[in-house]
């Protein structure tokens, strides 16, 4: 018979595999997008320049990380979350713009959606994970209407060997030792469900490979990469709910998801 602890545990286990809606949600909303919108590349880059772009893109995102880290030591949390708000803001409003042009709405809408959801980040629970599923997929939808398949390729691989390093040895890993027991304070940066996260980052990732395979080859065949990529998720939260403690989102997804992206690509 087991410990009160061990029930405990496996209750968590077992609610917290629910959290697995909320990338799914981000990547069937990216999916959408993409289908409706039909994007096509607004820059046009080389091969050479699509690595070079994506890996200023990984650098630029080590140093927000840093940032963050500094702001959070220096208790700026209300300056973070202004930084963060602005960035959403943005964000969704030019996804939105996309999306009610090509339905002949008034972009007036696409500000007023974009102020609601930004006053509903931080709530807490269903209300507060939709908005950051939807932001989320906004940025996905934003990277794939910009950029060329080489960069998004590259910067998927480059984040996803980012995120080992983050989590394990660079910043993440500090953020999360320095606040100890103030976890609280990063909670409008994930999705939760039963004590279990995902960031805003993990969700933005599983959207754009997923609205990127199907830009680039298609239906039936994007089911394939995003086979894999689901499957890694799948590993990916198992490894969380074992280990109870941070692990990386994004590295094991895209590892999968890689090759059979480029397998279908060669047979499109």
């Amino acid at each position: 018979m087991g410990t009160e602890e061990d029930q405990m545990t496996d209750d968590i286990r077992s609610k917290g595999k629910l959290i697995l809606i909320w990338p799914f949600l981000a990547q069937a909303y990216g999916a959408i997008l993409v289908l409706v919108t039909k994007p096509s590349p607004i820059l046009q880059l080389t091969t050479k320049e699509s690595a070079g772009l994506s890996l200023i893109y990984v650098a630029s995102v080590l140093a927000g990380a840093y940032l963050i880290l500094y702001l959070l030591r220096k208790n700026l949390i209300k300056f973070l979350q202004a930084i963060f708000l602005a960035s959403l803001f943005a964000s969704s409003m030019l996804s939105l713009n996309q999306v009610l042009y090509w339905l002949k709405y008034n972009s007036l809408i696409s500000f007023l959606v974009s102020i609601i959801l930004v006053s509903l980040w931080k709530r807490p629970g269903v209300v507060g994970n939709f908005v950051k599923v939807f932001l989320s997929a906004s940025i996905s939808h934003i990277i794939v209407s910009t950029f060329p398949e080489a960069f998004i390729g590259f910067l998927l691989i480059f984040l996803a060997a980012y995120d080992a390093y983050s989590v394990f040895k660079g910043p993440l890993r500090k953020i999360l030792d320095t606040l100890e027991l103030k976890i609280e304070v990063l909670s409008p940066f994930f999705v939760t469900q039963q004590e279990i996260g995902l960031g805003i980052g993990d969700l933005l990732i599983y959207s754009l490979a997923t609205s990127f395979s199907i830009r680039t080859v298609g239906f039936p065949l994007a089911l394939l990469p995003l086979t894999s990529l689901n499957s890694g998720i799948l590993i990916t939260l198992n490894m969380l709910l074992r280990r109870r403690s941070p692990f990386p989102g994004v590295t094991i997804p895209v590892a999968l998801w890689a090759p059979c992206f480029l397998f279908t690509k060669l047979i499109s």
